[in-house]
């Protein structure tokens, strides 16, 4: 039986490699520490031997319990972006398991492929991941993001994107839009900002 929340570390595995380990070591200790005390398990010893081709590993946690799944991994394609407000109180500062608030604004994005999440008339983050915005010369994110993801994070800490307060209304200045996560880098998986409504 399962004692408390539960909570997700996504991460990929490629090229033999877990490139952003360190950043979901780091989560899930804060995480560990701050609901359940004690010493955080080590994801070292508990992942499986990291594949070639791109996987995505699912550790799921809790308390009393760490679970382990992977599998193969293809981007989703991304063409349609709706625009959904969410109630001033929806906070996801830790990456749980049960995400009923988000699944719950998910399930209104009609046709879109995805929704770009707009709390207090400022962009947050997408259903699925963290966002970065091109002005054709920088990348940007937003400030207030629901969660700061490990992509978003070693990202910031790289000087690649730059964090600052971002509205609805400033989409007007960008170009295109990506989604950001550990399984997703930079402009991998993208979409110009009038797929946006």
């Amino acid at each position: 039986m399962t004692l408390g929340p539960t909570f997700l570390e996504t991460i990929c595995a490629v090229d033999h490699t877990y490139p952003l380990l360190a950043y979901h070591q780091q989560r899930l200790a804060q995480t560990y520490r701050h609901f359940f005390g004690g010493t955080p398990p080590q994801l070292t010893d508990h992942l499986p031997e990291p594949a070639k081709s791109k996987h995505k590993v699912r550790v799921h946690y809790g308390a009393d319990h760490l679970d382990v799944t992977s599998t193969p991994y293809t981007n989703r394609q991304i063409q349609q972006i709706k625009t959904i407000t969410a109630t001033p109180s929806l906070t996801y500062t830790y990456k749980y398991a049960h995400r009923e608030d988000l699944e719950s604004l998910f399930a209104q994005r009609g046709n879109a492929d995805e929704i770009l999440i707009i709390k207090n008339q400022l962009l947050t983050d997408s259903f699925y991941a963290n966002i970065a915005l091109w002005d054709g010369s920088h990348w940007y994110t937003p400030a207030h993001c629901l969660l700061n993801g490990v992509r978003r994070q070693a990202l910031l800490e790289a000087g690649r994107i730059i964090s600052c307060p971002l509205s609805v209304s400033d989409l007007t200045s960008f170009q295109k839009i990506s989604f950001i996560s550990g399984m997703l880098e930079l402009d991998e998986v993208s979409a110009p900002v009038s797929a946006i409504s």
